[in-house]
C-alpha cells in the first residue's frame, strides 16, 4: 500500500519509471528471499520474502522521492508517525502476551471453537489497545477514530 501511495507522488510528477524500477528491486528481493527462506521455513518463508520485498520497494521509492524533494512531511506527520509506530509495537506486544496467556488458559491447540474465540479476543484487544494509545497520545480522538470506521463501510 505504501508503494502505491508513493507511486502516486511520482506519477503526479510525470515520472513512471522510478516506481517501476523500485517495484523491480522489490521483485528481485522477493525472488531471492523466497529461494533463501523456502528450504528452511516453507510457505512462511515465501510470505516473509514477499512482505520484505514490499518494504524494500517502498523504502527505495521513498528515499528517491525525498532526495528529489517531491515528498515532504509536515509538522503533524513528524510527531504523529513515530507515535503511531510505538502504538503498533505496544499493540503487538499486548497481543503476544495475551496470546500466550490464552493458550495456557484455554488449551487452544486443538479445538476450532477455542481458536476462533481466541482470535476474536486478540483482535478486539488489539483494536482496543491501539485505539486507546492513539486517543491518549492525542494522535486521533475517539470520535475521529470511530468516524473512520463508518467511512470504511460506505
Amino acid at each position: 500500500m505504501l508503494e502505491k501511495v508513493l507511486g502516486a507522488v511520482s506519477f503526479a510528477h510525470e515520472d513512471t519509471r522510478t516506481p517501476m524500477y523500485a517495484a523491480l528491486c522489490g521483485l528481485a528481493v522477493a525472488t531471492g528471499g523466497a529461494f533463501l527462506l523456502f528450504p528452511t521455513y516453507g510457505h512462511v518463508g515465501v510470505a516473509a520474502a514477499i512482505a520484505i520485498s514490499g518494504w524494500v520497494g517502498a523504502l527505495i521509492l521513498g528515499t528517491i522521492l525525498l532526495r528529489r524533494r517531491w515528498l515532504r512531511l509536515d509538522r503533524d506527520a513528524r510527531w504523529r508517525l513515530p507515535l503511531i509506530g510505538v502504538a503498533a509495537a505496544v499493540m503487538g506486544a499486548v497481543i503476544q502476551v495475551a496470546q500466550e496467556f490464552l493458550i495456557a488458559m484455554w488449551n487452544v491447540t486443538g479445538s476450532a471453537p477455542a481458536r476462533v474465540a481466541t482470535l476474536l479476543v486478540l483482535v478486539t484487544l488489539g483494536l482496543a489497545t491501539y485505539g486507546a494509545i492513539l486517543h491518549f497520545t492525542k494522535i486521533l480522538s475517539l470520535r475521529e477514530l470511530l468516524g473512520s470506521f463508518s467511512k470504511i463501510q460506505t
